[in-house]
């Protein structure tokens, strides 16, 4: 089940970060500005997080498995549809559409974890989750310019689709995790959502644990420009930088995972708030140098990020009890809508996005670092403690 999650959640990335190196040059080809381009990512990110809602609580009606079904099918249809775009407008569309479906995943992801592990198990489950998220970008650049070096831009989107058709193939083996007696008994979208906002638990700590990852998102949409415009650097030496970030978050997630059996969810995410903010001071004050400046703190602030990331995921859906699947949308929904804000900023041609980057850090991780203390005593008025 583990391997099966892992496949699923490295759609996601995949979906984004091999089209990373020919991004550049496809603004240069389409004749639109950089941040018009960008807007190929952010609002990916934006209709990733608004179908994130509508997945929710219809896996909760129907089923886990449907609702794979339903979006895999239209994530593979529209990356053919990227495929064969000729034009900004058509790749919006497409992207947008290929967004739709594979926010199926993500949601499935956390809710089918929610289903089937508790506890200690599941946050080791998470870890080792995020350490596959992890390996597919780091790995998914390398295959993009990989695919650039003999074959044409469209043939990143080819292998795409042949990532959901695989992916289908499999969903068709799986055994559904939603008993029926834990189903809604009608199609009340709206209701299970009502019951999740109303949480103050869950949703001041999906809010405050989505915030963190902003500067990684930050850095996804900036890093081309980054290490191919402003240092100069070409495809496969920035495939290799990129992957830097992609090595931090996977190492996080093993250090938090052996680290869990020792250290308490508060514990750890205290330190890698901390190391978020010691990273972004770096990369502001001398990032903008040069590659290895800036490759090596943004480094740090992914594999700070990589360690709390489970333990941020299983404090949030610890406060939920009913109406998992919304909640895992929800929280998905925060991570990436935020995370589309932070890509938005940093694909704005305002000022040096080397340093851009380092501010995001330090100002996220002091900010997290602050409240995070505030958050913990909150719950613990409900009697709850981080594990």
């Amino acid at each position: 089940m583990t391997f099966f999650l892992a496949f699923l959640a490295a759609l996601g990335p995949l979906s984004n970060d091999m089209y990373l190196p020919a991004l550049p040059n496809l603004v240069k080809f389409w004749g639109v500005s950089e941040a018009s381009g960008g807007l190929t990512l952010s609002l990916w990110f934006v209709s990733f997080g608004i179908f994130l809602l509508v997945y929710g609580p219809f896996s909760d009606r129907f089923g886990r498995k449907p609702s794979l079904l339903l979006g895999l099918g239209l994530f593979t249809v529209s990356s053919l549809g990227c495929a064969l775009s000729d034009g900004l407008t058509e790749m919006l569309i497409c992207r947008i559409l290929q967004a739709a479906g594979g926010a199926a995943c993500a949601s499935m992801v956390m809710a089918i974890s929610r289903d089937v592990f508790d506890g200690h198990i599941r946050q080791r489950v998470l870890a080792y989750l995020g350490v596959i998220m992890a390996v597919a970008p780091m790995a998914a650049p390398f295959l993009g310019s990989l695919t650039l070096k003999y074959f044409s831009w469209r043939w990143i989107f080819g292998l795409q689709a042949i990532y959901g058709i695989t992916a289908l193939g499999a969903v068709l083996f799986l055994e559904e995790t939603l008993h029926h007696e834990k189903r809604l008994t009608s199609m009340a979208f709206i209701k299970p959502y009502l019951q999740t906002l109303v949480n103050g638990r869950f949703m001041y700590t999906s809010t405050l644990m989505a915030v963190v990852m902003g500067p990684v998102y930050g850095f996804i949409a900036a890093s081309p420009y980054i290490y191919m415009e402003q240092f100069g650097l070409d495809r496969a030496a920035f495939s290799r930088f990129f992957a830097l970030n992609a090595v931090g978050l996977m190492l996080g997630s093993l250090v938090c995972a052996k680290l869990s059996k020792r250290f308490s969810g508060a514990v750890l995410n205290g330190w890698g708030f901390a190391g978020i903010t010691v990273g972004g001071a770096c990369i502001a004050a001398f990032g903008a140098s040069g590659p290895v400046a800036f490759a090596l703190p943004m480094m740090l602030i992914a594999f700070c990020c990589g360690a709390s990331r489970p333990v941020s995921n299983n404090i949030v859906l610890d406060q939920v009890e009913v109406n998992v699947g919304a909640a895992a949308s929800i929280m998905t929904f925060s991570l990436f809508m935020l995370g589309a804000v932070f890509m938005w900023a940093a694909s704005a041609d305002f000022m040096n996005r080397a340093t851009l980057i380092g501010f995001m850090g330090f100002g996220v991780g002091g900010f997290v670092l602050v409240l995070w203390p505030l958050l913990l005593r909150y719950l613990g008025r409900f009697g709850y403690k981080a594990s």
